[in-house]
């Protein structure tokens, strides 16, 4: 049961890296804040890889792993690191000063505490380390469970400020999962708490603590990959740009000659990234001259903008040659 179980969990971790190589797919790759989410995910999915490990070797081979459970907390201190980035980077909600200058020595100090109490712990069920080593854990969940819902909240945030309706899907989705891997972690807290409280340790408890654990992972990479199916239904896949935009379109619409730039590009199938490297212009000056394009023509996607401005499968352009 245990051993079945803790491989669920790492089925969902593989999920979430089959998600990271989906997204880093070179036709997804033209968001600024993509990479920073990449990263988050990333960590994840070595947190649910040790995390099996850990726990293996820790009830089903009747055996404390030290080695794992120290890099699980080098993992989780990585996890935590990314999710405080890519809030601070992309977060709109303000905390007061002294909470962000805290929270990063209070994510610290949980690693730094797990890691001691794992090389302390020797297996034993009962007394004044095994007390140590579920406290390590309760501080090390709880960390994980703010600083996810850091993370989600910075997910949320980019959904709401980005101009291409096709990224809102992916963005939400990834908010979405963050919330309930942070629920998975609270609810594993709980749970921490109330064997320290009662000396309960035993593997019906801790079964049970599992089983919360591992259905949050599952619903969270569930949650994750419609968000990402709903993205490459929407437009987001890529397509072999063989046409060029046209001329009475792109005068139709309005489109500056720097737009007319990146529109070109675009219909040759080059990423955000790679066009900011051929026109030497920054990323995030693509993305814009990208979202103006979209609410210009009255899109929500880079595929049915390249349909548009070449000709292709619109009711639109039926308007445009009816005005020519």
């Amino acid at each position: 049961m245990w051993f079945w179980l803790n491989f669920g969990a790492l089925l969902s971790g593989f999920g979430l890296l089959t998600a990271l190589v989906v997204l880093s797919r070179p036709s997804l790759s033209n968001e600024t804040a993509l990479n920073e989410m990449l990263a988050v995910l990333f960590s994840f999915f070595l947190l649910a890889v040790l995390s099996f490990l850990a726990s293996y070797r820790g009830v089903t081979m009747r055996e404390a792993d030290t080695f794992s459970d120290v890099i699980l907390g080098l993992i989780v201190g990585l996890t935590l690191y990314y999710e405080w980035r890519l809030y601070r980077g992309f977060g709109t909600l303000r905390l007061p000063r002294f909470i962000r200058r805290l929270l990063p020595a209070v994510g610290a100090f949980s690693v730094v505490l797990w890691i001691i109490a794992s090389g302390l712990y020797t297996g034993e069920q009962n007394g004044l380390i095994a007390d140590f080593y579920l406290g390590g854990g309760l501080i090390l969940h709880g960390s994980i469970t703010v600083f996810t819902l850091l993370a989600a909240h910075a997910g949320t945030s980019i959904a709401r400020s980005t101009d291409q309706s096709i990224w809102r899907s992916l963005y939400r989705g990834f908010a979405s999962a963050c919330r309930i891997i942070a629920l998975a972690h609270l609810l594993n807290w709980v749970t921490v708490n109330l064997v320290l409280q009662n000396v309960i340790f035993t593997d019906a408890t801790m079964i049970h603590t599992e089983v919360v654990f591992v259905t949050g992972y599952m619903i969270a990479n569930t949650r994750l990959v419609f968000g990402i199916l709903k993205t490459l239904g929407e437009g987001g896949v890529s397509f072999s740009g063989t046409a060029a935009p046209r001329d009475d379109i792109l005068e139709y619409y309005g489109i500056t000659e720097r737009e007319a730039e990146i529109l070109t590009l675009l219909c040759e199938g080059y990423t955000n990234a790679q066009m900011a490297e051929k026109l030497g212009i920054s990323v995030r000056t693509v993305d814009t001259h990208v979202g103006n394009l979209l609410s210009k023509c009255g899109v929500g996607s880079r595929l049915e903008l390249y349909k548009l401005v070449t000709g292709r499968e619109t009711a639109q352009n039926s308007s445009v040659a009816g005005n020519r």
